[in-house]
């Protein structure tokens, strides 16, 4: 019976995804609640984390910025004690995204940081290179969440973070990020001044050399 509670909880987790992939939150937090409370009373503390980060997701797309920290907290609790990289990042990842929603900057680049640390750990221990490049790729949201993050404070805090946003940028590349940085959403050029264009430039054609 045990396994059926199990094999349910899963199954609300999955119909919550889906809501949430077509922007249908609130239908899927429904779900995603439900799921919640059957893997409480399943024990099942691996389900709980990932579907209290997809109430986490859930919240942030609804403004419930304060409830979505909770979730993404908890989430990262569970994650450390099962020593689970995957839920890890997708909590610090979330939690960043709502210091940044509630303007703690300092604090959001933290939690960027650590899920960066936390996808490239995981990277690091797969063995085929194939399936790094895929793995890495799919996480190219927190890249472009910090690069982002970090130019809006160079530009309006009187603060040098050039150097740390090529950094990032090129040690992406250096993960096989090249290809998918080129497609993203993120126009390096059209948000840097001509001053920072050319070391932008400079720095590239130097990677591009190496």
């Amino acid at each position: 019976k045990m396994n059926d509670v199990r094999t349910e909880v899963r199954a609300l987790n999955n119909i919550g995804n889906v809501y949430l992939d077509l922007g249908k939150y609130n239908n899927a937090l429904m779900y995603l609640r439900r799921g919640l409370f059957r893997s409480e009373m399943a024990n099942d503390d691996e389900a709980r984390s990932m579907i209290l980060n997809n109430i986490g997701r859930g919240n942030i797309h609804l403004g419930m910025t304060e409830e979505a920290e909770k979730s993404f907290s908890k989430a990262f609790d569970l994650g450390k004690k099962l020593s689970r990289g995957e839920i890890i990042w997708e909590a610090c990842f979330g939690l960043g995204q709502c210091y940044e929603w509630k303007k703690e900057y300092s604090n959001a680049v933290v939690y960027y940081k650590m899920a960066i640390s936390v996808i490239d750990r995981i990277r690091s221990q797969i063995a085929v290179d194939t399936y790094k490049s895929s793995f890495a790729r799919n996480k190219l949201k927190v890249y472009e969440s910090l690069v982002q993050l970090l130019i809006r404070l160079h530009k309006s805090e009187n603060l040098d973070y050039f150097g740390e946003i090529f950094h990032i940028i090129e040690s992406a590349k250096a993960r096989a990020f090249l290809e998918s940085l080129g497609e993203s959403k993120i126009n390096i050029r059209e948000r840097l001044t001509s001053e920072l264009e050319e070391q932008e430039k400079a720095i590239s054609s130097r990677i591009s050399l190496a």
